[in-house]
C-alpha cells in the first residue's frame, strides 16, 4: 500500500541446506559438467535444430572437448535442459569416448557435488556453482541474440568468467586445467551465508511476522 514501508527478510535458499560448500577448490580438475540453457524461441519459431547457432556451437565444442578429455584424463557429463533432450536425440553420443549424457533422474545437486568445473551460459546453475565454490565458465556464443530475445543481467564478476568464441572457451579452459589462471572468490559478494541454517532463518522470519500480527 502507498505510504506503507515494507520489509524483506534475507534468509538464504532452503535447498542450499543440503548442499556442501567446498572451502578450498581442488587443484586438479577431473570432472567437468556442461549444462547450457534452452533457447525456447527455437521451438516458437519452428527452427530447424541442425541449422541453429547452438547446434553449430556445441557440435564443434563437444568434439574438441572429447579430444581434450583424453589429454587431461577428464570425465565430462552433458546435462540436458528438460526441453532439450528431444533436440539432442541424434547428437551422436555413441561417437564420444569421454563425454556422457546425464541420466534423467540425476539432480543438479548430485551433479554439482561430483564436478570440479561447470561450463554453462545463462543458466542459474552458474550461481549454484559459485555458491558451492566450483569453477565456472560462461560460454556466451550468442550473447547479442539471447539479450535481444530474453535480456541479460551482467556484472563485472559475471563478465570475468564469460567467453564468446570457441577459441576463448578453450583458452580459458586450458588455463584452468593447467592452473595458470585462478578464478577470483565472488561468493561473499552475492551470498550472505554459506551454512546449513537457511531453513531456520526462513522459519524465524515467518514466525516473527505471525507472532507480531503484521
Amino acid at each position: 500500500m502507498r505510504g506503507r514501508r515494507k520489509k524483506v527478510f534475507l534468509t538464504g535458499f532452503a535447498r542450499y541446506d543440503q548442499w556442501k560448500v567446498d572451502s578450498n577448490q581442488k587443484k586438479q580438475i577431473e570432472h567437468i559438467l556442461i549444462m547450457p540453457t534452452w533457447r525456447d524461441w527455437y521451438e516458437e519459431e519452428r527452427l530447424d535444430w541442425k541449422k541453429t547457432p547452438m547446434y553449430a556451437a556445441y557440435s564443434s565444442v563437444l568434439k574438441r572437448l572429447d579430444q581434450m578429455a583424453e589429454e587431461y584424463k577428464l570425465q565430462i557429463v552433458f546435462h540436458f535442459h528438460p526441453r532439450m533432450r528431444a533436440f539432442f536425440a541424434d547428437a551422436g553420443w555413441d561417437h564420444y569416448k569421454n563425454i556422457t549424457a546425464s541420466e534423467e533422474n540425476d539432480t543438479i545437486q548430485n551433479l554439482l557435488m561430483r564436478t570440479d568445473l561447470v561450463i554453462s551460459d545463462y543458466s542459474s546453475i552458474f550461481w549454484d556453482a559459485v555458491y558451492m565454490n566450483k569453477r565456472a565458465i560462461l560460454y556466451w556464443f550468442d550473447e547479442e541474440e539471447y539479450e535481444g530475445k530474453r535480456g541479460l543481467m551482467k556484472s563485472e564478476q559475471v563478465l570475468a568468467r564469460r567467453v564468446k568464441t570457441e577459441e576463448e572457451l578453450f583458452d580459458f579452459l586450458r588455463k584452468q586445467l593447467e592452473g595458470t589462471q585462478q578464478q577470483c572468490e565472488i561468493r561473499k559478494d552475492y551470498f550472505d551465508w554459506q551454512d546449513q541454517n537457511n531453513c531456520e532463518r526462513i522459519f524465524k522470519a515467518i514466525q516473527s511476522k505471525t507472532s507480531s500480527g503484521k
